[in-house]
C-alpha cells in the first residue's frame, strides 16, 4: 500500500512541476515581450506550483521510507520464524 502511495505522490508531484515549468516559460515570454499576461499573477502561480511539487515530493519520500522500513520489519519477522 505504501509503495503505491509513493508512486502516486511521485507522479502527482511531477504534474505540479510540469505546471511550474509552463509558468516559468510564460515568465520568460513576458520578459521578451511575447506575452501580455500579468507578471504578478504568473509569479504567484509559480510559487504555488513549486510549493505543491515540493510538498508532494516530500510525501513521496516519506511514504517510500515507510514502505522500505515496513518491508525490512516484515522480512526480519519472516526470516526469524524459519526454524
Amino acid at each position: 500500500m505504501f509503495a503505491t502511495l509513493t508512486a502516486f505522490f511521485g507522479a502527482w508531484s511531477q504534474f505540479a512541476f510540469r505546471k511550474l515549468r509552463g509558468r516559468e516559460t510564460v515568465l520568460a515570454e513576458i520578459e521578451l515581450g511575447l506575452s501580455i499576461e500579468s507578471v504578478r499573477e504568473t509569479t504567484i502561480q509559480c510559487g504555488r506550483y513549486s510549493a505543491q511539487g515540493d510538498g508532494r515530493r516530500n510525501a513521496a519520500v516519506a511514504m517510500g521510507c515507510l514502505s522500505v522500513l515496513l518491508f525490512v520489519v516484515g522480512f526480519w519477522a519472516a526470516f526469524a520464524s524459519i526454524k
